[in-house]
C-alpha cells in the first residue's frame, strides 16, 4: 500500500511541473498587459504617429513598472525579472542570444543551486509579492 501512495503522491507532482511553466508565462504576460494598461491610464502614449510607441515594444516588466512611478523592493525587484523571463521564454522558445539567462536574479530560498539560474518559484513567498506588486497598481485605478 505505500507504494502507492508515493506513486499518487509522484503522480500529482509531475502534473504541478507540467504546468508551472504555463502559469508562470500566463501569470507574466497578464501582469504585463495590466502594467501597460495602467501606464495608458496615467496618461503614457501607446502610438506616437501611428505606430507603437517604442517604449511599449519590449517585456521590461521592471520598466513597465518603474515608469509608473511606485515604490519597488528588491524582492519585487527580482520576481518582475523573473516574469519578465517567461514571457520571453514562453514567446520565444529558442533564445536570439546563447547567454539570455545570464542576468537572471538567483533566487534567495534556495541556497544550493549552484550555477542553475533563479527559475524556481517559492509559493507562499512570491505569490505575496506577486499580489503586492498587483495591489500596487491596482490603487492606480482607485484614484479618482
Amino acid at each position: 500500500m505505500p507504494v502507492k501512495k508515493k506513486t499518487k503522491i509522484l503522480e500529482e507532482d509531475i502534473w504541478k511541473y507540467k504546468y508551472h511553466k504555463t502559469s508562470l508565462m500566463l501569470k507574466a504576460m497578464a501582469l504585463e498587459c495590466y502594467l501597460k494598461g495602467a501606464l495608458i491610464k496615467s496618461g503614457h502614449d501607446l502610438f506616437n504617429n501611428g505606430e507603437l510607441n517604442s517604449k511599449f515594444n519590449s517585456h521590461c516588466l521592471i520598466t513597465f513598472y518603474d515608469m509608473l512611478e511606485l515604490p519597488r523592493n528588491e524582492n519585487e525587484k527580482r520576481v518582475l525579472k523573473y516574469l519578465e523571463h517567461w514571457i520571453y521564454s514562453g514567446r520565444y522558445p529558442i533564445s536570439k542570444k546563447f547567454n539570455s539567462m545570464d542576468g537572471l536574479p538567483k533566487h534567495p530560498n534556495n541556497k544550493n543551486m549552484g550555477k542553475q539560474y533563479g527559475l524556481s518559484w517559492s509559493a507562499a513567498g512570491d505569490d505575496r509579492t506577486f499580489d503586492g506588486i498587483i495591489e500596487k497598481i491596482t490603487s492606480l485605478f482607485n484614484k479618482e
